[in-house]
C-alpha cells in the first residue's frame, strides 16, 4: 500500500504540469500536436486511475477543478486562447468520468430486496 502512495505522489504532480504546460504554453487547439498531448496526459490520467484505484468520483472533482478553472478565466479574460482548451479538457474529462461509471462496480442495497 505505501508504494501506491509514493506512486500517487509522483505522478498526480506530474499530471498536473502537463495540464497546465498544454493550457497554458500550448493553447493552440487545431493542430495535431494538441491532439497527441492531450491523449498523452489523457492516457497518463487513466494510469493514475488504475494504479491508485480512483473513482469515477476524483475523475469528476478534477472535470470540476477544470470547471471552476475556466468559470474564472472567461470572466477575467473572456479572449484568453487557454479558455477553448480548458473546454475540451472538460469534455474530455467528463466522458471519461461517465465511461469509469459504467465499470465500476454496483453497490446493492440488501434491504431493497
Amino acid at each position: 500500500m505505501k508504494k501506491v502512495n509514493e506512486f500517487k505522489i509522483l505522478l498526480l504532480p506530474v499530471f498536473l504540469v502537463g495540464f497546465v504546460v498544454d493550457v497554458f504554453f500550448y493553447p493552440v487547439v487545431l493542430d495535431w500536436g494538441s491532439d497527441f498531448r492531450l491523449f498523452l496526459i489523457v492516457l497518463l490520467w487513466i494510469f493514475i486511475v488504475k494504479r491508485s484505484h480512483f473513482g469515477s468520483r476524483a475523475t469528476f472533482k478534477i472535470a470540476l477543478g477544470f470547471l471552476v478553472l475556466l468559470f474564472t478565466l472567461f470572466v477575467f479574460f473572456s479572449s484568453h486562447p487557454a479558455i477553448e482548451r480548458i473546454a475540451s479538457w472538460i469534455y474530455i474529462f467528463l466522458l471519461i468520468g461517465i465511461i469509469q461509471q459504467f465499470f465500476e462496480p454496483r453497490k446493492i442495497n440488501p434491504r431493497s430486496h
